[in-house]
């Protein structure tokens, strides 16, 4: 490129200095983010929930799982045959990146879903009575009711904020 490396971050630095005035300016903006930044221990408190339950999940996949042959959706990146890649393999379930394929891999047996791709005297087929309420479970826990509580989190500390500034006196002005 014709242009420094140096100029394109100082560039970059003025496209945030403007995004910053504009929170300054508008004031729904700024309520806004305040109400995310007062929620924000709350929000810690369900990651760390979020996390716990990640890490549950993982130690079972790593248990159920380790040994499935891979296919389509269980690689070489994606799998449960370390705690690390069982976490990385379940963030995506959690994030909706096909947990339905995952599980499917998870569930494959010598005879009915993948002739030839697992044998049952070498241990490396799946468990379909365990996968899917394993990955069932994972993903309405996980996904649906955890997505849920953050959400319900900034909502409640946007429903705090908003009543207080409703109140015409506060405890100040009444003393």
């Amino acid at each position: 490129l014709p242009v420094s490396p140096t100029f394109m971050r100082m560039m970059r630095f003025f496209r945030i200095a403007r995004l910053l005035k504009l929170i300054r300016v508008n004031p729904g903006i700024k309520r806004l983010l305040a109400t995310v930044v007062v929620s924000a221990p709350s929000l810690a408190n369900v990651g760390v929930l979020l996390l716990l339950i990640m890490y549950i999940y993982a130690i079972l996949g790593v248990e159920f799982f380790h040994k499935v042959a891979h296919g389509e959706f269980i690689t070489e990146d994606a799998n449960f045959t370390t705690f690390g890649f069982a976490l990385l393999t379940l963030f995506r379930c959690i994030t909706g990146e096909s947990y339905n394929g995952i599980m499917h891999d998870a569930s494959i047996t010598e005879k009915g879903s993948a002739p030839g791709r697992c044998y049952d005297a070498e241990d490396n087929c799946g468990k379909p009575m365990v996968a899917i309420p394993y990955f069932i479970s994972f993903v309405i826990i996980g996904s649906f009711v955890m997505l849920n509580v953050f959400i319900a989190v900034i909502l409640d500390a946007f429903a705090e904020d908003a009543s207080q500034e409703s109140e015409p006196f506060g405890p100040l002005q009444i003393d």
